[in-house]
């Protein structure tokens, strides 16, 4: 769970707080341990269990102390917010009710981001003044305007947020809360000036596109807006979309559970309601439709300035040669996540934990721990017995990822064929060990090759792990075959560049351009291939790790795709150059403004009329864009390289010459190590080596299996 969202037990603010009403029963002050009260808000009458030092005369009114909380609660009891009538509809009065989950009423259950800590409310609760921060006031206000009167459940209020104890023993029942809950409200946040347009396209692409299943993944569908009877790419409904999918609320890592346990869910900003599956068919649409998900990345967050109508087909093509290098590092696919694990519980009822994990590295949580914690009682493949005893929020967080990795290992479950391609060394807490994935952390992914790269075929067989050591040492069986030699440590593919910034555009292509030449020059190195393959067809296949965007084995004609994503970098750096040339001799030497792409070319119209010399490059980029979705689906966080053996691939970002290349006992996917000293060694994570990603090199043959440790 999130930090406390109540104000601090030591000095509640009354100062804005609303004075009770006359004919209100003043509470009783009772007698309660001042170190309950003051470190976990519970009020302990005399005596106290927890503190059977104390006397009687240590103890302090309950009435100096502001809003508490009833000592634990049963077993299996849950707090409910219980409306109260008043006069006034902006002012929130309520109690909190206990009530055995298995018995309670009809209630509903509020799912919600907390928001800003010092943006806060006072509400009146149990007869006292409580502040909650703005998010949940807005809620809690507009579900009593709308006359919701059923008992409501909310984290923030529900449970005693500064007792550890109780909030382990809540979250490991916040799945049956939901599941339970007659009505789950997805409330986004206070209704802004744009989200009626976006509730309504929203509304529209579910009608014309259907609700896409995850079966459909693999192909993409190219039909254009037009064809779909979508709104035109200028549209400004699509700028509503985009920021409505951006709120803050869609990446709050305890959503996952929230919207996909519901048996009813609505979507609600202010008084707009729509059905969650409206939601997740706009989702599914953006997965599925190209000319969808092209106009949402035309969006992109940063993109102050939009093109005039008339260019809409000029805003495509340059945008495409962004897209080129621009990674999804752009955008933060958290909805599509939700509708991909959607379809996923729906085919299998659970998904695994790697799953879950992995489809929401995106999401943030302001707990660390709540990445995982959140994810675990849905997963399919872990024990409810595990479950009950790894939830504690008083446990390190380090503690907490070498706990849940240690279970995957010495359970072989599914998820420990895939789990040590996880691990992501350039973001990576110095307090795990190099073989326990970090998943807390903030970076957004590099893809892992166990996973999206054996997507559609084979899945690499599992490693066998042998044991993990009392300092947290793996030990398992492998070869070391090969060293890592030459890296091409330019990595401009991953450089954030928007149509806003015209001159990292054309900075950009001519970086791209020269690493291509590198990458190249030192693939003619390697001729011939061990594989047999021409060394041409060897390196653009290596370019894209011989895989199209999803995840099937590329076929020949990405060849020319190859060959036109090459020649574009070229082209349109020849194609700025020429441009800005004829606009400064035709402004007398002045540069060309360019405060963005778009003012840009704006200038340009009204100068020369310049934007016939866009044909040829258009033409390309429509051709490269295929590859180009290939390229960034696994490049992001590795570096192309040579091995000293004469193979070619990718290695982690982290890599360096002389690290050295290994397979584990039966498992098919190369690893890259560094050694520490003898067979000890650290991992730094999966490799591509073109040719040897479903059979091993037959240098191989002549290399021993080897018992070593990773630490």
């Amino acid at each position: 769970m999130e930090g406390s969202i109540l104000s601090s037990p030591r000095r509640p603010n009354f100062r804005h707080a609303p004075p009770p009403p006359a004919n209100m029963d003043e509470p009783t002050a009772d007698l309660i341990c001042p170190e309950c009260a003051e470190h976990s808000r519970v009020k302990h009458l005399f005596p106290c269990s927890l503190h059977p030092e104390l006397r009687e005369s240590d103890f302090v009114s309950s009435r100096d102390r502001g809003f508490l909380y009833e000592p634990i609660l049963p077993r299996t009891g849950v707090r409910f917010i219980q409306f109260e009538d008043g006069p006034n509809v902006d002012e929130v009065r309520c109690s909190l009710v206990v009530k055995p989950l298995s018995e309670a009423p009809a209630y509903n259950a509020l799912s919600y981001t907390w928001g800003d800590p010092t943006s806060t409310h006072t509400i009146i609760c149990n007869g006292q003044p409580v502040e909650i921060r703005q998010n949940l006031f807005a809620a809690l206000r507009q579900i009593r305007k709308d006359g919701r009167t059923e008992l409501l459940w909310a984290d923030a209020l529900c449970i005693n947020q500064a007792h550890n104890v109780e909030k382990s023993k809540q979250v490991k029942m916040m799945g049956s809360i939901y599941q339970g809950a007659d009505l789950v409200i997805a409330y986004i946040g206070e209704k802004q000036e744009t989200d009626a347009q976006a509730f309504a396209l929203m509304s529209l692409i579910t009608l014309r596109c259907g609700n896409p299943s995850i079966k459909d993944f693999t192909v993409q569908k190219f039909r254009s807006l037009s064809q779909l009877r979508l709104p035109p790419l200028e549209h400004p409904d699509w700028a509503a979309l985009f920021r409505f999918l951006y709120r803050p609320y869609f990446f709050r890592i305890w959503i996952v559970q929230e919207i996909l346990l519901a048996e009813w869910c609505i979507v609600q900003c202010g008084d707009l309601v729509v059905d969650r599956d409206i939601l997740f068919g706009a989702a599914g649409a953006i997965e599925t439709y190209h000319c969808i998900s092209e106009v949402m990345h035309s969006h992109l967050p940063n993109a102050s300035l939009r093109p005039d109508p008339a260019y809409a087909a000029t805003q495509t093509s340059l945008s495409g040669v962004q897209d080129l290098w621009s990674s999804h590092l752009h955008l933060a696919p958290s909805v599509s996540s939700l509708w991909f694990l959607r379809g996923i519980k729906l085919l299998v009822d659970k998904p695994s934990l790697l799953e879950l994990l992995n489809h929401t590295r995106l999401f943030n949580a302001t707990e660390p721990r709540d990445k995982i914690f959140a994810l675990v009682n849905l997963a399919g493949d872990i024990n409810p017995s595990f479950v009950e005893g790894y939830i504690n929020y008083d446990k390190p967080l380090a503690d907490v990822q070498i706990d849940l990795a240690k279970y995957i290992i010495r359970h072989a479950l599914s998820s420990s064929t895939l789990w040590l391609s996880y691990v992501d060394s350039a973001h990576h807490s110095e307090d795990l060990p190099s073989w326990v994935p970090d998943w807390t952390s903030d970076f957004r992914y590099t893809n892992s090759l166990g996973c999206t790269y054996y997507l559609f075929d084979e899945i690499p067989h599992v490693p066998v792990l042998q044991r993990v050591g009392l300092s947290n040492e793996l030990y398992l069986i492998g070869q070391v075959f090969d060293t890592v030699g030459t890296i091409i440590h330019q990595m401009p593919y991953l450089a954030p560049t928007t149509a806003n910034d015209i001159d990292g555009l054309i900075r950009n292509t001519r970086e791209m351009e020269g690493w291509d030449d590198a990458c190249w020059e030192l693939a003619t190195t390697l001729d011939p291939y061990p594989t047999g393959e021409h060394i041409f067809d060897a390196y653009w296949r290596t370019l894209i790790f011989n895989r199209e965007e999803r995840g099937v084995a590329a076929p020949a004609d990405m060849k020319r795709a190859y060959s036109l994503w090459a020649s574009v970098f070229g082209t349109f750096n020849e194609f700025a150059d020429s441009v800005k040339r004829d606009a400064a001799a035709g402004s007398g030497g002045a540069d060309p403004p360019k405060r963005s792409l778009w003012s840009w070319w704006e200038w340009l119209r009204g100068v020369f009329g310049l934007f016939w010399k866009l044909g040829t490059l258009q033409n390309q980029i429509k051709g490269a864009e295929r590859f180009s979705s290939a390229f960034r689906t696994f490049s992001v966080g590795r570096k192309f390289f040579a091995s000293k053996d004469g193979l070619m691939g990718w290695v982690p970002a982290t890599a360096c010459e002389g690290d050295v290349l290994c397979y584990f006992q039966e498992c098919q996917l190369p690893f890259v190590l560094r050694r520490i000293e003898g067979k000890k060694y650290r991992l730094v994570g999966d490799a591509y080596l073109h040719g040897y990603m479903h059979e091993r090199p037959p240098a191989l043959e002549k290399v021993q299996m080897t018992y070593m440790s990773i630490w």
